[in-house]
């Protein structure tokens, strides 16, 4: 290879290099330096009318489920889990809510109330006027409601119940 040869192929690498460099440079600046800065922020001493609050209390009132706005159901149909809302001008909401009134407490089975957090099990929501919300896991096939450590029965099958809330 002759030496202008040489000469322009190390000119071409270092126009290339030089390139990259540039672009490396261009980008760095609009992706900042990687330094973050935080702002003391105030904390939030409002609340939305929009803010839901979980009762406290393992002891619900079914009688006051009578006044609820809607239910929300997280429910397995189809082979997935499938979300539904049910109002209270929708047929199956009276019988629903009857028949959370009529359930029973009973002894919680061992697996029912033995929960990571991380599974993805049936809920039934009951969200009051006042937003406060009551959740329960579902076991359709034992018909329970379970709320922390305890458990009710419902008098009727669940399922159809349910099913007929979601029609």
């Amino acid at each position: 290879m002759s030496r202008s040869r040489r000469l322009a192929a190390v000119m071409a690498l270092l126009l290339i290099l030089a390139g990259v460099l540039a672009a490396l440079l261009v980008r760095s600046d609009r992706v900042g330096t990687g330094v973050t800065t935080s702002l003391p922020a105030a904390a939030v001493t409002s609340n939305s009318p929009y803010d839901f609050s979980e009762a406290a209390s393992d002891s619900p009132d079914f009688a006051r489920f009578a006044q609820a706005k809607f239910v929300s159901l997280t429910l397995f149909r189809d082979g997935d889990y499938q979300s539904y809302l049910v109002s209270r001008d929708n047929a199956g909401f009276a019988p629903l809510i009857a028949a959370l009134g009529a359930a029973g407490e009973v002894q919680a089975p061992e697996t029912a109330t033995s929960t990571t957090g991380e599974d993805l099990r049936p809920t039934l929501t009951v969200v009051m006027p006042d937003r406060t919300t009551f959740t329960f896991f579902v076991d359709e096939g034992l018909s329970l409601l379970i709320r922390g450590d305890r458990a009710w029965k419902t008098r009727d099958a669940l399922t159809g119940v349910l099913d007929q809330a979601i029609k």
